[in-house]
């Protein structure tokens, strides 16, 4: 068999003095003779185990403490013209188990410690088939890297990270240009500009630089019902009330509240825009885009990307053409891109709790084992740790939006910047400001229209737009939408490029 064919894995079995074997469970899984790790780089067999064994239990160990105890292969699952080869180790301590616990129990994240009498440790020819599993994601991802990176190559970003688009201010042509002075890819965010607008935010981006990125809000209205519309609106008239009172009494400075409104965010003059005078890449997002337009846009010479929240839309998007996904989990700020909007409303959760949602990293492996598009991730990213989590994923690039809100390029609302320097908050996904889904820091608004509040887009958005305005130009953050992600602890001040190379951690494409 030839090496390119060769994944080589390493395990390592710890033992006392009497012959018992550690078994360490970890996160649902129980770890003995069982492949330590995959090796890095220019890392032999006997590094790995030393690593892995470090991060599993926090075992310092040496070199020369390990003894060989050989290798067993097995087909890697699914992969038959791929082979796992496992080199096994073990290290044997003069102390009995009691006396090691004390060294093991701080390890993280470790559910439980035993041992188990060296005559039951599992033979290699019964752990064949659970590494070959273990291992097949790993060959998958190494099987796509190529075309994965390929994606953020062609734009010529150096930086596995992505300014998100923050449609409603955040994302500004500022913004953008300040990623790609940092070699990474931004976004502008079109949605709820006109065309005009977002061809004069295009070209004040293209003076400066050719990185970089337009979002699109997908067709993919979700009407409102016309009785709890009237109903939430009368519940509004109140909280505008508020506002009114700082303003004075003059009718012309009272805040009105909008008749139903229903609109595709001018979907077909933005795509004729975009195919005029093509971007790198148009991302989409609340639903597929058509197919005539992916096609449209590629063959104007843009590169294509869907947002994605679940296996079954990853699966439609890949069908439909599209170059490259952004996986977005639950943890995101703003608005969910969910093409099913109706299975978050809080009307229709018990006790107000969310149905359960997989994190980011579950949700990126579950789609990255149905499809070789390039994948990168959004949803609550803050630090460089989890930047790295991701992309030893499967992801080409993180995507990363509340992060920016506080940088100097920004164009997030003070009172929404304030509010961020508030640690005390938390967040929760509300559909109060928009009627779609989205993750906002928890505020008086959200407190009281959140199990109220009905589905519409964009109707309920307008509904609130004069709400969020007036709330703004008073500097009051609990009238305000204010998005953030499960990592908003992490948002700080200062340049964008900064904050973004911070995130990279000399990671590079």
């Amino acid at each position: 068999m030839s090496e390119s064919k060769i994944i080589r894995v390493a395990a390592l079995v710890l033992s006392d003095s009497e012959g018992r074997v550690l078994t360490v469970r970890k996160q649902g899984t129980s770890r003995f003779m069982q492949p330590g790790g995959k090796p890095e780089p220019g890392e032999n067999p006997a590094e790995t185990a030393l690593r892995e064994v470090r991060e599993e239990v926090g075992l310092q160990l040496q070199p020369e403490q390990l003894i060989p105890m050989g290798e067993f292969s097995a087909p890697a699952a699914n992969e038959p013209d791929h082979t796992v080869v496992c080199h096994n180790f073990r290290v044997t301590f003069d102390a009995v188990a009691d006396d090691l616990l004390d060294q093991l129990r701080p390890a993280a994240e470790i559910a439980e410690i035993r041992w188990i009498p060296l005559e039951q440790l599992k033979p290699a020819e019964d752990v064949a088939p659970l590494l070959s599993e273990q291992v097949a994601p790993w060959l998958r991802a190494e099987r796509s890297r190529a075309a994965r990176q390929q994606l953020l190559e062609q734009l010529g970003a150096q930086l596995p990270v992505v300014a998100a688009p923050m449609a409603g201010g955040p994302s500004t042509p500022e913004l953008v240009i300040a990623a790609a002075q940092a070699g990474a890819l931004g976004f502008l965010a079109a949605g709820y500009r006109s065309p005009e607008q977002l061809a004069q935010q295009i070209q004040a981006v293209r003076q400066q630089t050719s990185l970089f990125g337009v979002n699109l809000f997908a067709p993919h209205p979700v009407p409102v019902d016309r009785e709890k519309f009237t109903s939430y609106a009368e519940q509004l008239t109140d909280w505008a009330q508020r506002y009114e009172s700082l303003s004075g009494t003059d009718e012309d400075d009272q805040v009105k509240l909008p008749e139903p409104r229903e609109d595709d965010d001018a979907w077909a003059a933005k795509v004729q825009l975009l195919v005029e005078n093509p971007p790198p890449v148009v991302s989409f997002t609340f639903g597929l885009a058509p197919a005539q337009d992916i096609r449209g846009l590629q063959q104007a010479g843009a590169l294509t990307v869907q947002t994605v929240t679940s296996v079954d839309e990853a699966l439609a998007a890949t069908e439909a053409g599209v170059d490259g996904l952004i996986v977005q989990s639950h943890e995101a700020g703003g608005h969910s891109g969910t093409w099913s909007p109706q299975e978050w409303s809080p009307q229709d959760w018990p006790a107000r709790i969310p149905p359960a949602q997989p994190g980011l990293l579950q949700l990126l492996s579950q789609v990255r084992a149905a499809t070789d598009l390039p994948l990168w991730g959004a949803g609550g990213i803050g630090t460089a740790e989890q930047v790295k989590d991701l992309l030893h994923t499967g992801a080409e690039a993180a995507v990363v939006g509340t992060v920016l809100l506080r940088s100097d390029e920004s164009g997030t609302q003070p009172a929404h910047q304030q509010a961020l320097t508030q640690l005390h908050r938390e967040t929760v996904v509300t559909t109060a400001f928009s009627g779609r889904p989205a993750r906002a820091l928890v505020n008086d608004f959200t407190e009281r229209f959140t199990a109220s509040a009905p589905l519409g887009f964009p109707a309920v958005h307008y509904l609130t737009s004069p709400l969020r305005q007036a709330a703004a130009a008073a500097g009051d953050p609990e009238g305000l939408n204010l998005w953030a992600g499960t990592g908003w602890r992490h948002a700080r001040p200062g340049p964008a490029a900064e904050i973004l190379r911070d995130l990279s951690d000399q990671l590079s494409l």
